[in-house]
């Protein structure tokens, strides 16, 4: 049997161990249009210089065929081929895995902006930053956050435009937003908040606040969008709790689909390393014909920047709640209540048993175990 995967990322390499564990004699092929498997995660670390790109490559499992290089045209879901430039690849059964790519927010193409996807646009950031040239970051997310570290890092403080009231403002309630938010400007960011860039011309980009702002770079942060231009830009596969798409012997993972969400109970895109790691590796159960069925998670994330440390995890948007609520100096937690069970935590500046506040989350843990067994405020700042 041959087995075929789309995708060079966690969710693929995950699948393909995992398969050639389960089906050691049969054919486990990969394709992906990098040329190399590598994480994604670390470009902004490369930017910073605290690691260099051979140390961001991925191991292919051994044993398993990597075909890089070869960007997917097209699909055959019923005769059962994949179509790259080098021709046709049939399979037997098909995972669809090929990750995320950012959400790019112009109709139109500038060569002025760039995302931060691959290694090349690391390279094209740092061109502009020898030259010296005027750069802004369009975006408030996670990413955003760390490239405005690394470049401070390099000697360039970027105007930072952000399109909501506050930074993270998807995972982060405006409590917390607004306490990270002054955190940062104390830091010196210079931010400019609850504005859209309507065009870019010339050396120049233009708020909707009619601000003409001088950026020979801009550096898009804008959320991401699953990588299916071979299916239908934009949009996620739907799966069963099999890892099973509409079409027969096709399963997906990682950010391409929509998972349930154990916290608020629907199903949604969480396009997180852990999430594509552990629904790649339910794929490969399935795909190996063990009924494995994914019970889901939640979105969670940690990130430390301008010397500042952020850990987010699971809903803090949920309403109606109650909350659990310290602040001290520079420090800051809080956890959202719903239904007598802890929803979401973030913690900024504040040491966390992170393994410890997934297991609390995930397993719906009632919140007067917790606040009898973990007291909130611990010797040292501890949650």
């Amino acid at each position: 049997m041959r087995f075929v995967l789309l995708g060079g990322g966690i969710a693929s390499l995950t699948c393909a161990q995992k398969l050639k564990e389960l089906r050691p004699g049969d054919e486990v092929v990969m394709v992906s249009g990098d040329k190399y498997p590598y994480s994604r995660m670390v470009l902004p670390n490369i930017l910073k210089r605290e690691i260099e790109f051979k140390n961001a490559l991925l191991s292919v499992p051994k044993g398993v065929k990597f075909r890089g290089g070869e960007k997917v045209i097209s699909i055959d879901f019923e005769r059962k081929f994949v179509y790259t430039p080098n021709g046709k690849l049939r399979y037997d059964k098909l995972l669809i895995a090929t990750g995320s790519e950012p959400n790019y927010p112009f109709e139109e193409k500038y060569n002025s902006v760039v995302t931060v996807r691959n290694i090349e646009d690391v390279r094209r950031i740092e061109e502009s930053v020898q030259k010296g040239e005027d750069i802004i970051v369009f975006g408030g997310g996670f990413v955003s956050l760390e490239i405005v570290d690394a470049l401070i890092k390099r000697g360039v403080n970027p105007e930072v435009i952000v399109s909501s009231d506050y930074p993270l403002s998807r995972m982060l309630d405006e409590e917390s937003g607004d306490f990270l938010k002054n955190l940062l400007m104390e830091r010196g960011i210079k931010f400019r908040f609850d504005r859209e860039i309507k065009a870019v011309k010339a050396g120049f980009i233009f708020t909707d606040k009619g601000e003409k702002l001088p950026c020979k770079l801009l550096i898009a942060g804008k959320g991401v969008i699953p990588a299916l231009q071979f299916v239908k830009r934009g949009e996620v596969l739907k799966i069963n709790k099999f890892m099973e798409t509409e079409f027969e012997d096709v399963y997906a993972a990682g950010d391409v689909v929509e998972v349930y969400d154990i916290v608020s109970g629907k199903y949604r895109s969480i396009p997180i390393w852990p999430v594509a790691s552990l629904s790649g590796w339910y794929a490969a159960l399935n795909m190996a014909g063990i009924k494995a069925p994914y019970t889901g998670f939640f979105p969670y994330n940690f990130l430390k920047t301008l010397d500042i440390s952020i850990f987010v995890a699971g809903d803090m948007k949920s309403v109606p709640h109650d909350v659990l609520l310290w602040k001290k100096g520079e420090s800051f937690a809080k956890a959202i209540i719903k239904n007598g069970v802890i929803k979401g935590i973030v913690a900024i500046n504040v040491e966390v048993d992170i393994p410890e506040w997934l297991r609390i989350i995930r397993e719906q843990v009632k919140v007067e175990w917790v606040t009898k067994s973990f007291p909130w405020i611990r010797v040292k700042g501890k949650i």
